[in-house]
């Protein structure tokens, strides 16, 4: 990039946010886009990840932001069964971890997460696809204020969230 704080300057975009200490040490404080701002807060991708990651039964997630715009979590799980209330309910009471603040609004249940080349999750494919239940054929939940608990996310309940009729 060229001409950033002044006339004739260069800059090297890496995606990495830097700071500067006063004898002019550049210092790594956290990559660009893993993180989205939520109720005010910044949250940190890697803060839900690490909370979502330590339930029991998860292989594995991604966090990433929707155009709600939401928090959204989609963790793979070791198996995953609806009818197994005991585990859904340890994983659901896990996820109340992070600060309120960070508590994903929506979670996708992944059989497996897909991967580039370079082993990063995929996240952009999820992004674009939404929390619309009508595109996505994982498990989809939604975190309702009325219950305060994680609710199937059907066509009905995107459409009230998507008409603002439900507040996330």
């Amino acid at each position: 990039m060229r001409n950033v704080f002044k006339e004739g300057d260069s800059w090297y975009r890496t995606g990495d946010l830097m700071r500067r200490d006063e004898a002019g040490f550049y210092y790594f404080v956290d990559r660009v886009g893993e993180t989205y701002r939520w109720k005010g807060e910044n949250v940190s991708t890697a803060e839900v990840l690490t909370a979502l990651t330590a339930a029991p039964g998860v292989v594995d997630g991604v966090v990433y932001g929707v155009t709600v715009p939401a928090p959204t979590a989609a963790p793979e799980l070791r198996r995953w069964s609806s009818t197994e209330n005991s585990i859904w309910r340890r994983f659901e009471r896990h996820c109340a971890a992070p600060s309120a603040y960070a508590r994903p609004v929506f979670l996708r249940l992944l059989r497996s997460i897909e991967t580039t080349g370079t082993f990063k999750p995929r996240k952009q494919e999820l992004m674009q696809e939404g929390f619309d239940p009508a595109r996505i054929s994982d498990p989809l939940y939604f975190d309702d204020p009325r219950s305060q608990r994680y609710v199937p996310l059907d066509a009905s309940l995107f459409a009230a969230i998507s008409a603002g009729s439900i507040r996330v």
